[in-house]
């Protein structure tokens, strides 16, 4: 594609802004507030949480504390409780109340109008501050720049860039500045409204002529359209091929890279059994005080089966020769370990995987091993439905969106979803694939994934004494025992 000048580019973007200007004429931050203190406090609500979801708890929220003296005196575990939806309510409750401590000593407890003075507050980074400015006092000092105005800056080729520091500033030498909190808005709006991340409505786009589809995935693949008036072309594969290719469209993400979010990886490496279940048993309990999503990798010492929280032990005992046999704390069927590779995903309370549908989750960490394995050159598919062969067995047949190679089931998965987080415990029976390949590969393909489609900024992690101790007393007095294992 002929590289766009700048004076093209200005050009474009005008024609955009006015385009977005008719579609959107009423578009305004849709954070509900009625003063400068209320927008600050729902700002630092959504980070990690959506509009809807800060709205609905400020509604309450406001009504109680109605100053910064108010959330400053609040007793911290009664502020917790107040926001704990909006997920990371600690971190949340102590900046805010931190945050309003500093107004009330500063500024009499109002909130002040520079940059300089926001940032210097708990909790506030300067694409909060940018929102306060621009909304509450009508002060444009930046350019908003949040998932949406992240991924559709990009989609647009107006910038290509990855993170908000770098992008916010390309965005202000475009946009005229009278128009930088407008700006935000309109594609916020348009994000929300008709460009999605994963199925942009393309067709119907009021500025599908401006925009070259940067990122936009049709049948698997990126494209990046030469012209500016074209619509999405499909593959040209026969039907029935395209799989076999690797080219089906990701269920995943249509867009470009998401917004970076800390993600913790931890490599377990081999470990007993029980140890294994007790480790993730642990972690879910954990989520509440570690906050973020963790990916799990880890091997076995011995060969093992584990089998679902409710299925019968002896029904499990006749179906299986290995041993030992351990109870999970997920549901699901049998699942041999004596050659496969597993895995554990484990997310906070609030986190938006926490408030999927079972099934929803289920088919999204399928679509994301099925990506690692395209990466990979290996061509799997999400089974369309159900096929059962044999009762209380994983692998044999299959449930709807397990991951399928040639017709078999490859990849299956168990969850618990309670207030503490949610854990997904899955494996991946690599012996059944007849292509030689790497433990290794896979996790690094699987990391990659992670960060393309979810912004997983991956940080390694080591489990600290506390957690370490409860794993271990799990692993015996639970995971270890009897009368857990055969509890029916």
């Amino acid at each position: 594609m002929p590289r766009e000048t700048v004076k093209a580019k200005a050009t474009r973007l005008k024609k955009i802004i006015a385009a977005l200007d008719r579609t959107y004429p009423k578009a305004h931050c849709e954070l509900n507030h009625a003063d400068p203190l209320q927008l600050l406090i729902a700002t630092i609500l959504s980070a990690q949480c959506t509009d809807k979801r800060v709205n609905i708890v400020t509604k309450e929220l406001f009504k109680k504390y109605r100053s910064a003296a108010d959330y400053a005196a609040a007793p911290l575990a009664e502020l917790e409780q107040a926001i704990k939806s909006t997920g990371f309510f600690r971190n949340k409750a102590r900046n805010i109340q931190t945050c309003c401590r500093k107004l009330v000593e500063r500024y009499a407890g109002k909130v002040p109008h520079t940059m300089e003075e926001l940032t210097q507050l708990d909790g506030v980074g300067r694409k909060t501050a940018n929102v306060v400015l621009g909304n509450a006092f009508g002060i444009n000092v930046g350019v908003v720049v949040d998932t949406h105005v992240s991924r559709l800056s990009q989609r647009l080729g107006l910038t290509k860039q990855k993170t908000p520091e770098k992008i916010e500033p390309e965005l202000m030498a475009l946009v005229p500045q009278k128009q930088w909190t407008l700006f935000s808005h309109w594609l916020i709006w348009h994000g929300r409204r008709r460009c999605a991340a994963r199925k942009p409505d393309c067709l119907n786009c009021e500025i599908k002529k401006l925009c070259p589809r940067i990122g936009v995935k049709i049948a698997g693949k990126n494209i990046e359209h030469r012209t500016l008036n074209t619509e999405p072309r499909t593959s040209n594969l026969p039907i029935g091929r395209e799989a076999a290719f690797g080219v089906q469209r990701s269920m995943l993400d249509v867009g470009c890279s998401a917004p970076l979010h800390p993600w913790l990886l931890l490599q377990s490496g081999l470990c007993p059994p029980a140890f294994n279940m007790a480790l993730d048993e642990a972690l879910l309990e954990s989520m509440p005080r570690l906050g973020r999503p963790v990916l799990r990798f880890y091997g076995w010492t011995e060969p093992a089966a584990t089998f679902g929280y409710f299925q019968k032990y002896a029904d499990v005992e006749r179906a299986t020769r290995l041993r030992p046999l351990i109870r999970r704390p997920t549901g699901g069927g049998i699942v041999p370990h004596d050659a496969d590779w597993t895995y554990s995903l484990i997310f906070p309370p609030g986190h938006e995987w926490h408030s999927l549908k079972a099934e929803e989750s289920y088919r999204r960490v399928h679509e994301w091993i099925r990506a690692a394995f395209a990466k990979l050159k290996v061509a799997t598919t999400l089974a369309p439905n159900a096929h059962k062969t044999g009762p209380g067995q994983c692998f044999a047949g299959h449930e709807k969106f397990d991951l399928l190679w040639h017709g078999r089931k490859i990849a299956g998965a168990a969850q618990r979803r309670n207030k503490l987080g949610l854990l997904i415990q899955g494996s991946v029976q690599s012996r059944c694939i007849g292509i030689s390949l790497a433990r290794m590969d896979w996790q690094k393909a699987m990391c990659a994934v992670g960060c393309i489609e979810f912004g997983a900024e991956w940080s390694d992690f080591t489990p600290d004494e506390t957690l370490r101790e409860r794993a271990e007393f799990l692993a015996r007095q639970k995971y270890s025992q009897p009368a857990f294992i055969r509890k029916c």
